[in-house]
């Protein structure tokens, strides 16, 4: 089964040269290579990140982020365009296997640091302040009490869905 990839920013069909006013034209041929299209620039499956160049994989490199800060940042900055409070019960289900992962020393607390990219957020997800408060929390946290206060502005997010 083929899959249909089409650039977000024309309409053209992977592969195809996009038009003359497409701003994602970072298509490059590299010998008798097939052409190598910037991922940012399509999206497989769904609309519920359209036109965004900023994206959520972006803000997980920036910040170096593990599997489940990453899970749970994708969840909640998508819930309003995709699935709802579903997404924010999964990105709750992660937040609890991140805490549990970190109570039996499955995975490390990590060191202090500073988030990155969250105007990015802001601008691109249109997101509000608990849901920049959550993202900052993935990025920043070093102990359970930040954990559990993401977890509750999560929750308000759920009441308020």
């Amino acid at each position: 089964m083929s899959m249909l990839i089409i650039c977000k920013g024309c309409g053209v069909k992977a592969g195809e040269e996009h038009k003359e006013d497409c701003g994602f034209r970072n298509i490059r041929q590299e010998s008798n290579e097939r052409p190598q299209i910037d991922p940012n620039h399509y999206q497989v499956g769904g609309s519920h990140y359209g036109g965004v160049t900023f994206q959520h994989w972006d803000f997980v490199i920036a910040n170096h982020l593990g599997y489940f800060e990453g899970q749970i940042t994708k969840y909640v900055l998508r819930w309003r365009k995709k699935n709802g409070k579903q997404d924010l019960q999964k990105a709750l289900h992660y937040l609890q296997k991140l805490q549990q992962a970190l109570a039996t020393r499955q995975l490390r607390w990590p060191v202090s640091r500073k988030a990155r990219c969250i105007p990015e957020l802001i601008i691109y997800y249109k997101v509000d302040a608990v849901e920049e408060m959550i993202c900052d929390l993935m990025c920043t946290y070093i102990n359970n009490a930040q954990l559990e206060q993401a977890r509750t502005c999560i929750q308000d997010l759920m009441e308020k869905s």
